[in-house]
């Protein structure tokens, strides 16, 4: 039996500071003026990958106290932020920018929902919600609801 479990960024951009270098590339005119901006800002063309590859790198990287939840090894070293990760037990990890759907048994949802938790509040990023589905639940995703039927 598989589980669903879901969690969203809250204001995700703005949680994510960012260096000099960058922030001279993310200039806002105002007026006559431009402003340096300090945190991502939405509209800058790279924030959507930047946004993806910081969620997916906090998500697949296991630590040795960890579970294996079944993430595969060969997205451990991928230079590409994927959108669907399959686990080597059956399950996926769904991810649009900073929404996150994890289809994965039902013996894991506890622990995906810890690691999640734990590993973005580490990040110093704070979660709009956080939850493992109740058995039929509809839930939340990207603007589609979901559920294991």
């Amino acid at each position: 039996m598989f589980t669903l479990v879901h969690a969203d960024l809250c204001n995700f951009y703005y949680q994510v500071g960012v260096g000099a270098r960058l922030a001279k590339r993310m200039l806002l005119l105002w007026g006559k003026d431009f402003l340096q901006a300090k945190v991502m800002c939405m509209g800058f063309q790279k924030a959507c990958g930047v946004a993806m590859a910081i969620v997916i790198s906090l998500l697949l990287k296991t630590e040795l106290h960890e579970p294996d939840l079944g993430v595969p090894d060969e997205y451990d070293r991928s230079d590409v932020a994927p959108g669907c990760v399959h686990l080597r037990n059956g399950g996926l990890i769904f991810l649009v920018y900073d929404s996150i759907l994890i289809i994965c048994p039902s013996k894991d949802a506890v622990h995906w929902e810890k690691r999640l938790q734990n590993r973005f509040a580490l990040a110093g990023l704070v979660f709009k919600y956080c939850a493992v589905a109740k058995s039929g639940e509809i839930v939340p995703y990207c603007g589609m609801e979901s559920r294991v039927i």
